[in-house]
């Protein structure tokens, strides 16, 4: 299965260190959600992380520094992908239009979504598939049937968020999900870098 990780939402002081560690240990991609940074702020951000790893960095705002910085794609969120929001879609489109290999990555909550969305990206979220670790009150909603059975039938290559731990990996893998993305379930623990890795080696267990 695959495995990404999405970054803490807040400011942490020793985030940098952690993410290359984890890239060291063979991270794929880290997704960059900062809902409170301003543009410069997610520069310095990026500016922090080493070249090497730059490709693997997928941003969800401030889409214009994909023409700036060598990242690895951007990630549309539901306001993203509504046209009337006109300046924002276009500025996507015109991203995407000068760096066409950049992947593109997007997030869903129903399973209507999963079967009416056009599949225009490299995967997509799907959440709460669990019960959230990091946010109180939410829970997941999804009838695990017709969960297994809309995966079965979407095209869209689709990663269970919300809730994801060692406990899950087993029940996500055999509900048909593509892989999975951690989150709350990794940066609460006192040692995140020991807990990518755990989840890590149960994903790429068989």
């Amino acid at each position: 299965m695959k495995l990404v990780v999405i970054s803490s939402a807040e400011e942490s002081p020793d985030e940098i260190k952690l993410v290359h560690e984890m890239f060291g240990l063979g991270m794929e991609y880290l997704h960059l959600r900062k809902p409170g940074y301003s543009t410069s702020r997610m520069e310095k951000y990026l500016e922090s992380i080493d070249d090497q790893y730059l490709n693997r960095v997928i941003i969800h705002s401030h889409h214009e520094l994909a023409l700036r910085y060598k990242i690895g794609g951007i990630h549309l969120t539901q306001h993203h992908r509504k046209k009337k929001y006109w300046r924002s879609w276009l500025l996507q489109k015109y991203v995407r239009f000068r760096k066409s290999k950049l992947l593109v990555t997007t997030g869903f909550h129903t399973l209507g979504a999963l079967k009416e969305e056009e599949d225009l990206y490299d995967y997509v979220f799907l959440s709460p598939v669990f019960d959230s670790i990091s946010k109180v009150g939410y829970r997941n909603t999804f009838n695990l049937q017709s969960l297994s059975e809309t995966l079965a039938e979407s095209r869209h290559h689709v990663m269970a968020l919300g809730g994801v731990n060692e406990e899950r990996i087993g029940q996500a893998r055999s509900l048909g999900f593509y892989g999975v993305a951690v989150h709350g379930g990794m940066w609460r623990f006192s040692d995140p870098v020991k807990k990518f890795s755990q989840i890590k080696l149960l994903c790429e267990q068989e």
